[in-house]
């Protein structure tokens, strides 16, 4: 006999990833779905009286609590049980156990673990619409990088050829190049200077010989052509 039930209780027992639910209606009895009635043992799951034995099935019988303002009186838990055994119609999302028993208990035809399935249902494709979002966004920032990549490492490397070119039709210059290169080089290794300033350093003593190399060949002229070409 299980005398810490009520008639009109909502119990259920656990199966570990599932709840088989049901209504204690007295007597050391249960109203519940069954798997395999034992008057239709071939048949659909249908809603049968059992034992309390039985529907444990060895394992220990728990209540379900629901908030009092939602329960309905005990004797009408028990008459709504009783009053569907015998019917079938058993559905695991729509018409399951569970939403039986807490229909009985307070009139709302509710499954809590539908309801869990589904929001995680919910969650996990949130979660891969991010994902693509995410993969989405990644392509075109990376597409974006690789472009302007493309474009400062064509616009570098033209600067390069160009100093280069002008260099070769103007050798002068490129004892401005050797003297920022030991300026540079000095500031670092003697002076202590961070290479910041090193780098600064080297600039402004290459610019200041280009620009005296052309003011030599040219005058004034020159040493604005030679700083340009410099440049």
């Amino acid at each position: 006999m299980s005398t810490n039930l009520r008639r009109g209780d909502h119990v259920y027992v656990s199966y570990g990833f599932y709840t088989h639910h049901g209504i204690y209606v007295g007597d050391d009895a249960v109203v519940a779905f069954c798997k395999k009635p034992a008057d239709h043992p071939d048949g659909p799951p249908r809603i049968c009286k059992i034992s309390t034995a039985e529907f444990a099935d060895g394992r220990k019988i728990r209540v379900r609590n629901h908030a009092p303002s939602e329960c309905s009186p005990a004797e009408k838990v028990v008459a709504r049980a009783l009053s569907h055994v015998g019917a079938t119609g058993y559905h695991l999302l729509s018409g399951n156990c569970e939403h039986f028993a807490t229909w009985c208990k307070t009139g709302r035809f509710r499954s809590s673990q539908v309801e869990t399935f589904a929001r995680r249902i919910v969650a996990m494709e949130r979660k891969a619409v991010a994902q693509r979002s995410m993969q989405v966004a990644a392509k075109r920032i990376a597409g974006v990088a690789a472009k302007q990549a493309g474009k400062r490492f064509v616009k570098t490397g033209g600067k390069l050829v160009g100093r280069a070119a002008v260099r070769l039709n103007t050798p002068l210059l490129f004892v401005a190049d050797g003297v920022q290169l030991v300026v540079e080089h000095g500031a670092a290794t003697l002076s202590g200077a961070d290479p910041k300033t090193a780098r600064q350093l080297g600039a402004a003593s290459g610019l200041a010989s280009s620009a005296g190399i052309g003011l030599a060949l040219g005058g004034p002229p020159g040493a604005f052509v030679a700083v340009g070409l410099w440049l």
